[in-house]
């Protein structure tokens, strides 16, 4: 379990990383940490993992500081960079040398080899390997002493379809083996299906600590989907009810999607349904539309975004093009 009590960093000249932030991550779940650029993320996570000294606060994982356990690798298992390791080791080097060091089994080494997916690549030089597969070595390193606490900082970076949907796997199946799981990612539709409960910061203050569905509770949802088997006559009611609500001035917007679905937006569902019982329509499926996490984390942390992108515009409508491109 991580504990994270009253957490402050301050840099030098005043600067405020991390602004009295205090959250729990329990074993048994994936727990989601989120935040826009220089929210104090990575800050909070090498405070976690013991390299960043905190201005005040403190942090304990299982109960104790992590410097003050016996065995840390089986404790806090970190992956922040994957490919700060010598670039002229083999793999399995690499790990047999952390394995000697920390007294973990030799054993292990092959069991996390096998696990990640690196046992025909355990000789190969890492420096000669991809960005994918410098993932799959940080991670080893990181399981590598059995922890039961697990810190991975966006483990998804360079890795294919089939390497994010194995990640997505390992990390739920780490948790159903009562492991704590503690992930930041900027990949949200990944998080929205990995995710149990999650920690979001901004400009480092905590903003949500809460469970994924109270999380996207939080922003009202975005419309209805309506469903007959009568599509024509499902489309007629759709535009009559539309008619009227926009003769009374309120604005509808329906969309058919390629499988005779409607997106309303400004319709309730209880006009709708009354109209369709009326009608003796047969409605398949009338629900809201909750927004996706990308929508709600850009809603709620709106205001604690620190770096904005902006759009370039040149007189006349051009877009701009940077000189010197193709040299």
């Amino acid at each position: 379990m991580l504990e994270v009590q009253d957490l402050r960093k301050t840099y030098r000249g005043g600067k405020v990383a991390v602004d009295g932030v205090s959250f729990v991550a329990r074993p048994g779940q994936v727990t989601g940490f989120l935040g826009p650029n220089g929210a104090g993320k990575t800050t909070t996570m090498r405070a976690i993992a013991g390299l960043e000294r905190p201005t005040s606060g403190r942090v304990l994982v299982d109960g104790r500081p992590f410097a003050e356990h016996a065995a840390p690798m089986s404790t806090l298992g970190v992956l922040l960079e994957a490919k700060a390791v010598h670039p002229g080791r083999s793999v399995r080097r690499h790990l047999q040398a952390l394995a000697a060091t920390c007294g973990i089994p030799p054993h292990q080494v092959d069991d996390v080899l096998h696990l990640v997916g690196l046992a025909e690549s355990a000789d190969t030089r890492i420096r000669g390997l991809s960005l994918g597969m410098g993932q799959r070595v940080g991670l080893a390193t990181a399981l590598l002493g059995n922890p039961s606490t697990v810190m991975l900082d966006e483990p998804l970076n360079g890795l294919d379809p089939e390497g994010v949907r194995w990640m997505r796997h390992l990390m739920r199946t780490l948790a159903a083996q009562g492991r704590t799981v503690f992930v930041s990612s900027h990949l949200l539709s990944e998080m929205a299906q990995t995710a149990d409960h999650l920690i979001v910061i901004g400009r480092g203050r905590l903003i949500a600590d809460e469970s994924l569905d109270a999380f996207l509770a939080r922003v009202e949802t975005v419309g209805l989907t309506v469903y007959s088997p009568d599509v024509e006559h499902l489309a007629a009611l759709l535009r009559r009810l539309a008619g009227e609500a926009s003769a009374r001035g309120e604005q509808v917007d329906i969309t058919e999607d390629a499988d005779g679905r409607f997106h309303v937006e400004g319709l309730s569902a209880e006009l709708i349904g009354e109209a369709a019982v009326e009608a003796r329509l047969r409605v398949h499926q009338l629900s809201p539309v909750r927004a996706s996490l990308e929508e709600a984390f850009m809603q709620l942390t709106s205001s604690d975004v620190q770096y904005r992108s902006t759009t370039l515009t040149l007189e006349g409508g051009a877009t701009p093009t940077l000189t010197g491109a193709g040299r």
